[in-house]
């Protein structure tokens, strides 16, 4: 089991621990990806207000945004972003992303964990993860967006992974198979995120092709 009593008392709880609450133990990390990949798809509704997946993926940010070797190695090896892509999307993914995103951010100096990120295909699922937003967020995910592409703005990933969210405006749009499907207005929704994440690259590749290649100022 993962940190006791972080993990487990967490899942059999009626209440949330948040991880800012009591420090788990950081080098039983790879337990705790295990778990969120095995339990992934668990079909099972849990009475408390936030699921075993959840406080797992809360757990993980949390680490990853603190610069947590452990969370970085587990993250890594375990090849998460694969997992996430090959799965219906998770809403608590989007604060594992930003978590991944605000840890490197602090100190641009970890090539691996940089590279890992811009892989072709990792990005392009980071990047569809944040550009879809967490449907109960009220915030626009621009913000996230630009935070992630300001680490390697240049990156020849990027042009692969624009497209690519260009066509996803026009794919169906679904909640993980044990929820319901989305209404009319958060599909909706979901479509005016994505448009407004992929205008933003669009914005960035036409100021990166002219030359700026210092901090673009997004917010115009």
């Amino acid at each position: 089991m993962i940190g006791a009593p972080l993990l487990p008392n967490a899942i059999t709880s009626q209440d949330p621990l948040l991880p800012e609450y009591q420090p788990p133990d950081w080098s039983r990390l790879w337990e705790l990806v295990n778990f969120i990949i095995f339990d992934y798809d668990n079909p099972k509704s849990h009475p408390s207000r936030v699921t075993p997946f959840d406080l797992a993926c809360d757990i993980l940010a949390h680490g990853l945004e603190n610069g947590i070797a452990e969370a970085f190695e587990a993250f890594i090896e375990k090849k998460c972003l694969a997992v996430f892509g090959a799965h219906p999307y998770r809403l608590r993914l989007v604060r594992v992303i930003n978590g991944y995103v605000a840890g490197i951010a602090k100190s641009l100096t970890n090539e691996r964990r940089i590279d890992y990120l811009h892989e072709s295909e990792n990005l392009y699922v980071a990047c569809s993860i944040l550009a879809s937003n967490d449907w109960t967020r009220d915030i626009s995910p621009g913000d996230d967006i630009l935070a992630l592409r300001n680490v390697r703005p240049n990156d020849p990933a990027w042009v692969s992974c624009r497209d690519r969210l260009r066509r996803l405006e026009t794919d169906a749009v679904q909640r993980p198979k044990w929820e319901t499907e989305l209404t009319t207005e958060e599909v909706t929704r979901e479509k005016k995120n994505i448009s407004e994440a992929s205008a933003l690259l669009a914005v960035g590749a036409i100021n990166i092709s002219r030359g700026k290649r210092r901090h673009i100022p997004w917010h115009g």
